[in-house]
């Protein structure tokens, strides 16, 4: 974060400027590639949204739909955000358990983190395309950094310290909401 207050950049540009030089290609190709990302983010909460079908197992998949139902009989007590980032996250992991088309940022497991906080929050204050693409860009570099630091190997930490997020997406959602804000 040192080189980005030096060099008055925010952190998405700085990321892009390394992983352009880092795979030898454009800043505008970062940008197409994380847009494919977004773009699939989107497209699997959509599906989600709408699938009632069941895993492979016949064992889950319809968690997203039962608190949709949940939400328009009762008001929500989190508030329309929480509401949002809840049922955007469950719809995204049934995609992913239903064999569906997800975006593992970093692992499968917790797919429905990133997509849910980074969407909902996008919709609820009106962020542009490119205000997402650049808080997308900006969270896979803190997700490098916290990588470089330590493992996200399931066995190692990466399962359990997803499953802590998976109880605080709210909390992430305002982490998301802050860093739309501030850099």
């Amino acid at each position: 974060f040192d080189i980005c207050i030096s060099n008055n950049k925010k952190i998405y540009e700085v990321a892009q400027e390394n992983m352009a030089q880092d795979a030898d290609i454009s800043e505008e190709n970062v940008r197409t590639f994380a847009m494919k990302s977004l773009f699939a983010m989107k497209e699997a909460i959509q599906t989600g949204m709408s699938s009632k079908e069941l895993s492979m197992s016949g064992m889950c998949g319809q968690d997203c739909h039962r608190v949709q139902n949940y939400y328009k009989s009762q008001r929500p007590m989190m508030g329309p955000l929480f509401e949002k980032v809840v049922e955007y996250a469950l719809a995204t992991s049934e995609e992913n358990i239903r064999m569906g088309k997800i975006v593992a940022c970093p692992t499968a497991g917790s797919c429905g983190i990133l997509p849910a906080a980074l969407i909902a929050v996008s919709e609820e204050f009106n962020h542009s395309e490119r205000e997402q693409l650049n808080a997308l860009i900006t969270a896979g570099e803190i997700g490098r950094i916290i990588s470089s630091k330590v493992s996200l190997a399931g066995a190692v930490a990466g399962c359990q310290a997803e499953l802590l997020l998976r109880w605080l997406p709210l909390q992430f959602a305002n982490c998301v909401a802050e860093v739309f804000l501030k850099y």
